[in-house]
């Protein structure tokens, strides 16, 4: 990952209690612009707002979406509501959007939108779209004007496609399925438009990108969602064109979800996992040493990931790095970088150097890449002697044995770019290279931007020449794209193939969050954080798990300027969520653990020298009760930790074991870690 921000560029008022707990009734608002659906009691009623401009003949969209990354966006947080502004990409559309909580399942959401010159195109609709599972057997109505102008049943029967389930000038619309509604006021009575269509990246591969193509089928998705279409204009857009929308959505619920079911199976030991680590690539030296030096006091950092500025240690392809380093000519940001090295090397921390930027006279020019830059291998010798160069000079000067090297992102190119050969024939080489040497450091494989198949193919040639493996020191992934169950399965496959440890070396949810840094604070998403971490735990079974960052850049702690907080430095629920992870001993082992409910999410680890097991549970729902079983018969109580919105890693109640089982129940919206107090030596 590659910007330069900081946490705090947008408006905070008050302080961070402005975050209200989402339990009793809160809107899930996204800093994109869109609703992902309305909290009651902590359970989540499921759909999502969004702004779309229709392509030409309805062949796809243009979307407020995570992953704009065109021009400036604003993202202003008050008590009650959530204000966004920005453009829709790479469209002459302005829009501005207001989402306001109403109170227990009420929210209402406010469009502006104008338009600086023409847009050729289908028409600007404001777009609710609702998962199919949800709606399937419900009923929809249209009402204009409080009389029923239309009403059907949705089933599978419903097809996919362009054609128009339903068509009505309507100012109300009300669905309902057995246990929860859904009421949709508009303004003025506008055409909407009842569709159900596939898209070309459904929502699920988590690849959301804000232009999609309709698609008449899917591989990836056996049924395609429903979309409600409200029009805001029909047809192309003019320059000049202004308007704006207004709808309210009230949702009720009488769903009383049961017991989940978790259950570990300790027979089958898995991988070792050593802990959480961190990213520590020095960027604000006005506010990184002191969030450094407070998470390194608090969190057991078993890893620490640092930035090889490899562009500025020698910019000229026949001057001698080591020489103009010693005379200290480098930028003081350069060397700050090298003593944070040093700081993690002290406390027995073990780094992985790793490149963002790549010198000019590296890189071949004449190879196009889509994004970043191919390397030159025509000058394999002298990339390989400037790399090694630099980690020589690290252990010389600073005492820093880098464990692992690698080239950031090469899929996507941020900013060395790699195709499968590429990848091959530079690891190979300087793999080689560095034995030759006499560097102990090995390669990081993959090290890529996303968890996809797409990135994976970047190990195609290491899959199939073993001699490659000894080189290699682990595999590496980044969980902003893909991450998916699918994605994890096919990465720990090729991990165990080749024998080496699969590690997650920027762990976070959203690589554009630097743009509305207040989205850190939000309670949805500290959630949906370590969700990630725990559901890539149980399926990756990585060795560690690396958030991106442990410095002031998305930053797990407020203060000292912070997020506009200019109060003492202080946990948020990031914070707190990341040291009951951490809480696993040294040499544990992953177990592998199994949820009845997808609103639990389950991962276990286990000390066996210590006899210390550990299990973590993430709730994204309402308070459930929880039977367990498959512990060891030794075990007969469970110390419990809590992080929730109020809480940080609280203890509760300990939970009593019989025969390997256990009943009890995890409170809504909240991050449960159990552990045994273990028996040292047996």
């Amino acid at each position: 990952m590659f910007r330069k921000s900081q946490s705090g560029f947008f408006l905070l008022v008050a302080s961070v209690l402005i975050f209200n707990s989402p339990i009793a009734g809160q809107p899930e608002w996204r800093p994109w612009g869109n609703m992902k659906g309305i909290r009651i009691d902590g359970e989540l009623i499921p759909f999502e707002t969004s702004l779309r401009f229709i392509n030409s003949n309805w062949t796809g969209y243009t979307s407020t979406e995570k992953y704009n990354w065109e021009g400036n966006q604003t993202y202003n947080v008050f008590q009650n509501k959530r204000e966004v502004s920005h453009k829709l990409l790479n469209l002459p559309v302005s829009f501005s959007t207001i989402m306001v909580d109403e109170g227990r399942g009420l929210a209402s959401q406010t469009f502006k939108v104008s338009a600086e010159s023409s847009a050729e195109g289908s028409g600007l609709y404001y777009c609710i779209e609702f998962p199919y599972q949800v709606l399937q057997s419900g009923e929809i109505q249209f009402l204009s004007n409080g009389k029923k102008a239309s009403s059907l049943f949705l089933s599978e029967k419903n097809k996919a496609g362009n054609q128009a389930i339903d068509s009505r000038v309507a100012d109300q619309v009300l669905i309902t399925t057995k246990t929860r509604t859904w009421k949709i006021n508009i303004d003025k009575a506008r055409t909407v438009i009842l569709k159900k269509q596939f898209i070309s990246t459904p929502h699920h591969v988590n690849d959301p990108w804000p232009t999609q193509q309709f698609a008449i089928t899917s591989s990836l998705q056996k049924t395609a969602d429903y979309q409600l279409y409200i029009e805001i204009r029909n047809g192309s857009l003019t320059p000049g064109f202004s308007d704006s929308l207004s709808v309210q959505i009230e949702c009720t619920s009488t769903n009383k979800p049961g017991p989940v079911s978790i259950r570990l199976n300790p027979e089958l030991p898995g991988r070792s996992f050593d802990g959480i680590s961190g990213n520590y690539r020095w960027q604000f030296p006005d506010k990184d040493p002191a969030v450094i030096d407070y998470l390194l006091d608090s969190l057991r950092v078993t890893w620490g990931r640092i930035n090889f500025s490899w562009n500025e240690w020698q910019p000229g392809e026949n001057t001698n790095p080591v020489q103009k380093a010693e005379s200290g000519s480098l930028s003081a940001n350069f060397y700050k970088q090298q003593e944070l090295a040093k700081k993690l090397a002290a406390r027995g921390i073990p780094v992985i150097v790793s490149v963002w930027w790549a010198p000019e006279w590296a890189i071949d020019r004449n190879r196009p890449a889509p994004k970043g830059y191919f390397l030159d291998t025509n000058k394999l010798d002298k990339i390989q002697e400037s790399i090694s160069s630099y980690l020589f000079w690290l252990k010389r000067t600073y005492g820093v044995e880098a464990r692992l090297f690698s080239f950031n992102e090469p899929d996507y190119g941020v900013d060395v770019r790699h195709t499968a050969k590429d990848h091959e024939v530079l690891y190979r080489s300087i793999g080689l290279h560095f034995a030759s040497v006499g560097l102990p450091t090995k390669m990081l494989l993959a090290d890529t931007g996303a968890c996809t198949d797409y990135a994976l193919s970047l190990l195609d040639s290491v899959k199939k020449d073993p001699d490659l493996h000894r080189f290699a020191g682990a595999i590496a992934f980044h969980s902003y794209h893909g991450n998916t169950n699918d994605d994890l399965k096919k990465w720990v496959a090729v991990a165990k193939l080749v024998n080496l440890p699969l590690m997650l070396t920027e762990g976070g949810t959203n690589s554009a969050a630097h743009r509305y840094p207040m989205v850190f604070l939000e309670p949805w998403f500290q959630l949906d954080e370590i969700d990630m971490y725990i559901r890539t735990g149980n399926i990756a079974q990585p060795q560690t798990l690396m958030p991106w960052q442990l410095t002031s850049d998305y930053s797990v702690l407020t203060g000292n300027g912070l997020y506009n907080d200019h109060g003492p430095l202080r946990p948020t629920q990031r914070f707190w969520n990341l040291r009951q992870l951490g809480s696993s001993p040294a040499g544990s082992f992953w177990i592998p653990a199994e949820s009845s409910d997808s609103t639990v999410t389950v991962a276990a680890n286990a000390s066996l020298s210590k006899q210390i097991w550990t299990i973590h549970l993430v709730n994204s729902g309402p308070e459930r009760p929880i039977q367990l079983a498959g512990l060891p018969a030794e075990v007969t109580s469970l110390q419990v930790f809590v992080t929730t919105a109020e809480k940080g890693m609280e203890p509760s109640k300990p939970v009593i074991i019989r025969n390997g089982k256990a009943e009890f129940s995890i409170p809504a919206l909240s991050y449960c870690t159990l552990q045994s107090s273990g028996q040292p030596g047996k």
